[in-house]
């Protein structure tokens, strides 16, 4: 049963139910959709519905499907079974490490399941409880092992006996020690925010020492590129999460499995409301470079606006006074740079005004007092000039290089490259008229980056400051895994001797190809790999499935149909049947009504 909601966005959970009846537990809707399966249906006349319940009900309402009506059937003869096996950890151990086999009988019939390496039987036979059943061992070889369930049923003339598709599976050996780690997740502000606000992520790693990346994770959904550890922690900041009930963890990769191993914090639930009239804005302003300039130098102020998704123009004034024009905001951000001070103190703030007052509040930062000084005697004014690439933008992780270049080529002194306030790295010397300083570092957003010139002698060259540089960098294309398989294959048309039997591969995501492969009696057919496949005479009486194998750049997943009985052809009726006894009768009858009907 699958519930689709309309819209898609909306947070809570679908209850299946028959007639009054609960259908199992409440299902939590997941990209517009929920879905449960029952086989435990009385035979009769059934009538379903979907039932929706808001987990907010201030930002989407509660609704109702129509009901289905679904009838039950009595089984005629011995139902049939199919058995699937799932191992775990799925592929591949470590030698020692326990590997979980868990068989899962349809319908759930009664009986015992037995566990098999090749044909090797991996202990006693498990009883089915609920359809499942379930074993495990840490007594594997180090090599290639096929494992198979295979379902007997307490009462063959109730149901019928089926054996799972062989499961590859490879052991092998155990690294060398590598040290165990933990990840520990802290979200703030803690517990809930409203939609738009900016929540913060940190991941905590025990050993400290532990070096790789942390993902953070909302449900599957990468939140942002990876974030390389430093010091024990990673952090990385969102203001995307929609409405309604998160499920947030961190997901740390060491560098090096065979030091350290990977680990995933606790999920966090998190829990994002709608807001209540216009969303609180707030606005900070940095002046570059910091504190003082020399009258002429090129003094730069970036405004950056929180949240990001507000729209508006910023108005940058020297007290009372407007410095220009105001400046339309940018993925939260808005600068502008004058070379036009008076010598003398300043105050300078920056004054947000939204475009839509009913959905953003106005805001002014904080003043930032500064002072213009003169320009020491015989001094020679220096520019600096920013060049950043690759131009404009950048993946997350993406080496970013920024070059500065000062005017006169002979300055002597140093260049620190800033992102806002922010240092990038330490200050660079600058040799032949450029410095160079490189990073990986820039969060996903927009960053307003510039060169900072400190001259090593102030009676001789004046510092200076490039013009700031609007860069964005934008999260990285997530890695997909291997393909999952959603719905199994299934084998479609008529399963009879000499009839073309085709493949459908079911439901798939992240697939980008799909190859195929048939079994007979869980025989892979030599040659037997296109969509369909006529079947043969020899085939009568076994049972076809088909395999289907999904591909994508990260790799292949496998997928087995259930099994379809291969039936003779439909034998014709003769015109008249043979004598049963003298069939010579029969042909000379004919005979004798051929020679009368020519006469």
């Amino acid at each position: 049963m699958t519930a689709t909601l309309s819209p898609s966005n909306a947070a809570g959970s679908v209850q299946f139910k028959d007639g009054a009846t609960n259908i199992g537990a409440a299902v939590p809707v997941a990209a517009g959709s929920a879905s449960a399966s029952t086989s435990t249906l009385t035979v009769g006349t059934h009538s379903l519905t979907a039932v929706f319940t808001p987990t907010n009900a201030t930002a989407f309402t509660a609704s109702t499907s129509a009901a289905t009506s679904y009838v039950i059937t009595a089984v005629v003869g011995p139902a049939q079974t199919t058995t699937a096996l799932i191992v775990a950890p799925a592929g591949s151990a470590v030698s020692g490490a326990s590997v979980s086999l868990t068989a899962t009988v349809t319908p759930a019939a009664a009986g015992t399941v037995q566990f098999r390496d090749g044909a090797t039987a991996l202990g006693a036979a498990v009883p089915v409880a609920a359809g499942s059943a379930s074993m495990s061992t840490s007594s594997l070889a180090v090599g290639p092992h096929s494992f198979t369930a295979a379902f007997a049923p307490t009462d063959a003339t109730a149901f019928t006996a089926s054996t799972s598709v062989a499961v590859p599976y490879s052991v092998t050996v155990v690294a060398p020690n590598p040290t165990a780690t933990s990840t520990t997740l802290g979200v703030s502000p803690a517990g809930t925010a409203v939609a738009g606000a900016a929540v913060s992520l940190t991941a905590t790693l025990s050993p400290a020492s532990a070096a790789g990346s942390v993902q953070f994770k909302d449900g599957a959904t990468n939140i942002g590129a990876a974030v390389p550890v430093a010091a024990g922690s990673a952090t990385a900041s969102t203001s995307t999460l929609t409405v309604g009930t998160h499920s947030l963890t961190a997901v740390f990769t060491p560098t090096d499995p065979t030091a350290f191993t990977a680990s995933t914090s606790a999920a966090t639930s998190y829990v994002i409301t709608a807001p209540v009239g216009p969303l609180q804005t707030t606005t900070a302003l940095i002046v570059a470079p910091a504190g003082s300039a020399a009258s002429g130098a090129s003094v730069s102020l970036t405004a950056t606006v929180a949240p990001a998704a507000a729209v508006g123009t910023v108005q940058f004034l020297d007290g009372a006074t407007a410095l220009g024009a105001a400046v339309p905001l940018a993925a939260g951000s808005a600068s502008m740079s004058t070379s036009s001070l008076a010598i003398g103190s300043h105050s300078f703030t920056a004054a947000f005004t939204p475009t839509d007052a009913t959905a953003f509040t106005a805001s002014t930062s904080a003043a930032v007092p500064y002072l213009v000084t003169v320009v020491p005697p015989n001094a020679t004014v220096t520019t600096t000039t920013l060049a950043v690439s690759p131009a404009g933008t950048a993946v997350a992780g993406a080496a970013v290089s920024l070059t500065a270049t000062m005017s006169p080529a002979n300055v002597a002194g140093s260049v620190q490259f800033k992102d806002g306030a922010t240092n990038i790295g330490a200050a660079v010397p600058v040799a032949a008229g450029s410095a160079t300083a490189s990073t990986s570092t820039l969060t996903v957003g927009t960053h307003s980056l510039t060169a900072v010139f400190t001259p090593t002698d102030p009676t001789a060259f004046t510092a200076s400051t490039s013009a700031a540089t609007s860069y964005i960098i934008t999260a990285a294309v997530p890695t997909t895994g291997a393909p999952v398989n959603e719905s199994e294959p299934f084998v479609v048309g008529d399963a009879r001797y000499n009839k073309r039997v085709r493949c459908d591969p079911g439901e798939w995501t992240d697939a980008d190809s799909f190859a195929f492969q048939w079994f007979i009696d869980d025989k892979a057919v030599a040659g037997a790999n296109k969509r369909s496949y006529r079947l043969r005479k020899t085939d009568v009486g076994m049972v076809i499935a088909c395999q289907v194998t999904a591909t994508n750049a990260a790799g292949s997943t496998a997928a087995m149909s259930e099994g379809e009985p291969i039936l003779p052809p439909r034998v014709r009726r003769p015109e008249r049947p043979e004598h049963p006894e003298h069939p010579e009768v029969d042909r000379a009858d004919r005979a004798d009504r051929l020679e009368a009907s020519r006469n």
